[in-house]
């Protein structure tokens, strides 16, 4: 059942104009999978009250391996995919409407692609992955405009070099995850390294340093909270939050996972105390930040039995798409908003 409403968010008043804050719209969890096969759940809304329903397969060209919604600005963008049997990288709009290769895909000349990572505050509006070349067999991050073109490579297709690195040549290697902060810079675990460790790189690409090492567990999966925390999930079956980096950093385990190190990490859209995990097998899971409580679990059989289905455990992803919202600007100030709302009856 859809509803639509249409809200006046703001006036002008003697050329003054007040914009009271959004309300959140309605989600669904989309659960990427090595069976070239999405998996869409819903629905949450702003209350979090979730229906965990599935909804529907969508069909993709290749295994998931990363998986990111692509939004600048008040457009819900795209969702886009990256995998490891290939190349290729894959956009669907919001609306679960596949969109095929992106246009530049071919000329980053992957071997294989994994993380995503989108950087709002650009001024040319970035979108960053990270994979394997195709030519050198060394891994480097590429850049994309909002519209998958490619941009260049951000760091060099023969090795980036990471001073005191624990991988041969101190050259950075394959990695599950990669995020970036306010400021732009960029996060990088480097999956491969012997001494568990993170890179961080400034906005262009330069100055390669050592974020954090030493860390309890092999980081796999990045994310910030919006306090500009950094979580990842470790290789041994954690989600753990970073209170301090450096070569002895301070972090906090919030959840340890008994079937698996889990493979996708998100936060709910303006609700830092819910995360959602991706474990291997059948499984998604919702968890309390504070406490690392359960309270959601969805597994195959749940619902429907089509559920989860199983998935391989080197080839997953997770990503909250938000129902489509459209913003237009009027005359004389105002703005409005239409904001096209789903409920489940």
């Amino acid at each position: 059942m859809k509803k639509v409403t249409l809200m006046v968010l703001a006036v002008a008043i003697l050329g003054v104009a007040y914009a009271p804050a959004l309300a959140a719209d309605v989600h669904e969890l989309w659960l990427g999978k090595g069976s070239n096969t999405i998996k869409r759940y819903g629905l949450f809304d702003e209350t979090d009250a979730l229906n965990s329903t599935f909804i529907a397969d969508l069909a993709n060209t290749h295994g998931t391996r990363g998986i990111m919604q692509v939004k600048f600005g008040f457009d819900n963008g795209t969702v886009w995919t990256t995998n490891d049997g290939g190349g290729a990288i894959t956009a669907f709009s919001t609306q679960a409407v596949s969109l095929g290769t992106i246009p530049g895909s071919a000329a980053a000349n992957f071997g294989f692609s994994i993380p995503i990572a989108v950087n709002p505050n650009a001024p040319a509006k970035r979108v960053y992955v990270q994979g394997q070349d195709a030519t050198t067999s060394l891994y480097k991050i590429v850049k994309f405009d909002k519209d998958g073109n490619y941009k260049g490579d951000l760091t060099p297709a023969s090795g980036l070099v990471v001073p005191g690195l624990g991988t041969a040549g101190s050259v950075m290697g394959y990695s599950e995850g990669m995020e970036i902060d306010a400021q732009g810079n960029i996060y990088v675990s480097a999956t491969q390294a012997t001494n568990n460790a993170i890179i961080r790189l400034d906005p262009d690409g330069s100055n390669p340093t050592i974020w954090a090492e030493n860390l309890r567990t092999k980081p796999q999966r990045l994310r910030f909270d919006s306090s500009g925390t950094l979580w990842y999930t470790g290789a041994n079956n954690e989600v753990i939050r970073i209170d301090s980096p450096g070569s002895s950093p301070s972090d906090t385990r919030n959840y340890s996972f008994s079937v698996g190190s889990p493979r996708g990490l998100v936060f709910v859209p303006g609700n830092d105390d819910r995360y959602y995990v991706a474990l291997p097998g059948s499984s998604w899971q919702r968890l309390n930040l504070n406490s690392g409580a359960l309270d959601l679990t969805v597994s195959a059989g749940v619902n429907t039995a089509n559920a989860a289905g199983g998935f391989s455990p080197s080839e997953v992803g997770l990503v909250i798409v938000p129902e489509p919202t459209t913003l237009a600007l009027l005359a004389l100030g105002g703005v409005m908003v239409m904001s096209r709302r789903r409920r489940r009856a």
